[in-house]
């Protein structure tokens, strides 16, 4: 049995509805854990198949986003879900998003955004956020470099492995 992503959204919000601490869900195909670590601190969701691939995502205001039939091979394993990071020809990291989702570039609608054209960023910085359903992933580089384009604007959408950011390494 395998889960599709709506329901996995819709396993998520009745969680986070709920004052339930911790679920596991375990299918043939797919693992589904849910911990709630207090009210104020992030909850922590994984999925893995049964297999050895793990996915995990840290924040209540994060998902991993999946296909409708089965999980991508190529979602990041860090609890952060930084974006994918390669060098391109030219030895210009591009940051891509991990998965389809609204791209915001700054935490909320009054803050600065978290990085500009020009922004020097060390490894672990924020870049941005990409929001799907409600629940938010925030995009950070691994190493530190120069941003020297920003591959999107405010409020749209983007796909999954979509170029975000361009860096200049340091």
């Amino acid at each position: 049995m395998t889960l599709t992503y709506a329901e996995i959204a819709e396993i998520i919000k009745l969680i986070d509805a709920s004052s339930c601490e911790e679920i596991t869900l375990d299918l043939d195909e797919i693992k589904l854990s849910m911990r709630r670590h207090g009210a104020g601190a992030p909850a922590q969701i994984s999925m893995a198949p049964a297999s050895s691939r793990q996915t995990s995502v840290a924040d209540t205001a994060q998902l991993v986003d999946t296909a409708p039939d089965a999980m991508p091979s190529n979602v990041p394993s860090s609890a952060e879900n930084s974006s994918a990071e390669a060098p391109s020809a030219d030895g210009i990291l591009e940051i891509r998003s991990p998965m389809v989702g609204t791209y915001y570039q700054a935490p909320s609608p009054t803050s600065p955004p978290f990085v500009e054209i020009g922004s020097v960023v060390n490894a672990d910085d924020p870049l941005c956020l990409i929001e799907v359903m409600k629940l938010y992933t925030t995009i950070s580089t691994k190493a530190p470099g120069r941003v020297i384009e920003i591959c999107t604007e405010n409020g749209a959408m983007v796909g999954a492995n979509e170029i975000l950011f361009r860096i200049e390494p340091l």
